[in-house]
């Protein structure tokens, strides 16, 4: 009888602590982001796929952010004509992230930004809080004309649902418990 129960609590913790995975897209037409209007947006977890609910007990592992950005125009080097001649000036992009009200950070620094995607860690604890993830994205030049479309975050990852199958296999053993109780 006791090894029948050891192996019914062994199963049902294999079971709880299998990890599942996630997914949140969100996606946007028309989001110019200017070097005079940063963008804010949060994830939240508990409405993706499937969802994840940290505050009843699941558990994120790990998580990973993917930016995608679109162009905002067909050259980043722009040809100006000024009064003593023809000037080339370098309108490439750079973006700067932060999550959580954590200071910034930079997004491929040296390359350009635009029509590219790009992969981002998340700390699971910043998720593990309260299931949202605010997420600021600020982009800039040299000449103070930087502009980028976002065309997409996704939030992926990997949780541990809540142990329920634990607990009801508990529930179970404790009833169990009680009935053998009374007739020993």
């Amino acid at each position: 009888m006791r090894i029948l129960v050891a192996l019914l609590l062994t199963v049902c913790l294999v079971q709880a602590a299998h990890a599942e995975l996630f997914t949140q897209t969100l996606t946007w037409s028309d989001n110019l982001i200017t070097q005079a209007t940063p963008f804010a947006y949060e994830h939240n977890i508990l409405y993706a796929t499937p969802p994840v609910h940290v505050l009843a007990g699941d558990r994120v592992a790990n998580a990973e952010l993917t930016l995608s950005f679109g162009d905002d125009d067909p050259g980043d080097l722009v040809e100006k004509l000024i009064s003593n001649g023809l000037t080339i000036l370098d309108e490439t992009e750079s973006v700067l992230y932060g999550f959580d009200g954590w200071g910034w950070r930079h997004l491929a620094q040296g390359q350009e930004i635009d029509t590219g995607s790009f992969s981002l860690l998340v700390n699971a604890s910043l998720l593990n809080d309260d299931g949202i993830l605010g997420v600021r994205i600020k982009v800039y030049n040299s000449n103070g004309t930087g502009d980028v479309y976002l065309t997409s975050s996704t939030l992926t990852g990997e949780f541990v649902p809540v142990p329920a199958a634990v607990l009801l296999g508990m529930l179970g053993l404790g009833v169990a418990g009680l009935r053998l109780r009374r007739f020993a």
